[in-house]
C-alpha cells in the first residue's frame, strides 16, 4: 500500500491513480496523521467464473446420483 502527504497529492495524482489501476491501495496522511484510504475498484465476478473457482470433486454428485434416476 502507498501512502502520500496530502500536500503531495495534488502534484502526485497521476501516480496516485495509476497505482490504483494496478490494483494498489492509497493511503492519504496529514502530519503524520491517517486520513482515509483510497481502494481501487473491486472487479465483478460473473456466474461463471465463481462457479469456475469453486473446488470440484467429479463424484461430487454421485450419491445424489445413486438416490435418483436421472
Amino acid at each position: 500500500m502507498a501512502t502520500v502527504a496530502a500536500t503531495d497529492l495534488a502534484w502526485r495524482t497521476n501516480q496516485v491513480l495509476d497505482a490504483l489501476a494496478r490494483g494498489e491501495s492509497v493511503t492519504i496522511t496529514r502530519n503524520n496523521t491517517v486520513l482515509g484510504t483510497i481502494n481501487p475498484p473491486v472487479r465483478a465476478v460473473t456466474l461463471r467464473e465463481a462457479f469456475e473457482r469453486l473446488p470440484f470433486s467429479p463424484d461430487a454428485f454421485s450419491s445424489i446420483a445413486h438416490h435418483h434416476a436421472f
